[in-house]
């Protein structure tokens, strides 16, 4: 871990839980200790708001929705569907290449389509968000690759009484 991240992790999380600053060298011992030691730090107080930049990026291109929550006319969800599979080729193509900037790309073009098509929806997507992500928090990992639906061990699967998201209040008329 460089440095400069170290002492950015340490500081933040000093930060957060308003406790005297750990000293480098035993916040190094510790995240050492558990496994934490990446190249990278990610942190996870980035205020980066992908909701708040694709409302931006519409409002600016004059596509932004101002309406109460809808589903998509037939012929704009129509074109977000080819929209997201002409995304998810290119992401997929980027595998085959084995071309990992060109993933990352994908990836983010994926998500801004997706979010997009949620911002034309009328839909609060932060609440959804939300939601879903409270939702997986309940999930677990497969210990086994039969416990998985997609045959996989590395699988997050719902466990027993997992309880799906309820997202209809967010819409007027859901159907």
């Amino acid at each position: 871990m460089k440095q400069e991240h170290l002492e950015t992790l340490v500081r933040r999380m000093s930060e957060l839980q308003e406790c005297d600053p750990l000293t480098l060298n035993d916040f190094g011992r510790v995240l050492q200790g558990v496994g934490l030691v990446y190249d990278r730090v990610v942190d996870l107080t980035d205020p980066t708001d992908v909701f708040g930049d694709v409302l931006k990026f519409h409002r600016k291109m004059g596509i932004a929705y101002k309406g109460k929550p809808r589903l998509l006319p037939p012929d704009l969800q129509k074109f977000r569907s080819e929209f997201k599979k002409e995304e998810l080729e290119e992401y997929l193509l980027a595998v085959d290449e084995r071309d990992g900037p060109k993933q990352i790309d994908a990836c983010i073009d994926l998500m801004v389509v997706l979010t997009g098509t949620l911002q034309m929806m009328g839909v609060d997507g932060r609440e959804a968000w939300r939601r879903v992500q409270a939702s997986n928090m309940t999930k677990r990992k497969a210990e086994r690759p039969e416990e998985s639906k997609r045959g996989y061990i590395g699988d997050v699967i719902k466990p027993e009484g997992w309880v799906a998201p309820i997202h209809d209040d967010l819409m007027e008329d859901p159907k």
